[in-house]
C-alpha cells in the first residue's frame, strides 16, 4: 500500500508523511510524493519539502493563526460581557465586608493593643478615642464605632 514519503500541503490541507493513498488523494497529490512510484525525485529542500509546499504550509499556518486570534478575541469579548452581566454595579471591585467582630470576648490588654495598632500612623482626625473612664466596655464601643466608620455604615 502506498504512503506519502513526506508531508504535502494541498491548498489549506496538510497531509503528513505516511498518509495512506486513496484514489482521491492520488488525484490531488503528484505521483512523485507516493512510495510506490518510480518517479520519486526527492526535493532539494531539507526534510523533503519543496519551496511550493513550504509556501503552502506557511499560508496554512498563517490562516490557522488568524482563525485562532479571531477566536481569542471573541472569547475575550464574551468574558467581558459576562463580567459586566454578572457585575453590573462593580461589586467585585470592592472587598467583601468583613464579618462583625465580637470584641466583648477579648481581654482589656488585647483591646488596648488593637486600638494602639489602628491608631499607629493614623491621621490625628481619625484616631480612635476611648470615652472615659476607658475601661473594657468603652474600648469595645470605640472599636465597633471604628469598624462601622471604616465600612461606611
Amino acid at each position: 500500500m502506498a504512503e506519502l514519503l513526506h508531508a504535502v500541503a494541498v491548498g489549506r490541507v496538510r497531509y503528513p508523511a505516511g498518509t495512506t493513498a486513496t484514489p482521491e488523494l492520488r488525484e490531488l497529490i503528484d505521483p512523485k510524493h507516493w512510495s510506490d512510484t518510480d518517479d520519486t525525485e526527492q526535493s532539494a529542500a531539507p526534510g523533503g519539502v519543496d519551496e511550493a509546499q513550504l509556501t503552502e504550509l506557511r499560508e496554512l499556518a498563517a490562516h490557522e493563526i488568524e482563525v485562532r486570534d479571531a477566536r481569542i478575541a471573541e472569547l475575550e469579548e464574551e468574558i467581558a460581557n459576562l463580567r459586566q452581566a454578572f457585575d453590573p454595579i462593580g461589586a467585585s471591585k470592592t472587598a467583601p465586608a468583613a464579618p462583625p467582630v465580637d470584641y466583648s470576648g477579648q481581654g482589656g490588654k488585647w483591646l488596648k493593643d488593637e486600638i494602639d495598632r489602628r491608631n499607629d500612623g493614623r491621621d490625628p482626625a481619625q484616631v480612635i478615642t476611648v470615652a472615659p473612664p476607658g475601661n473594657k466596655p468603652e474600648m469595645v464601643a470605640a472599636l465597633e464605632a471604628d469598624d462601622r466608620r471604616a465600612s461606611g455604615d
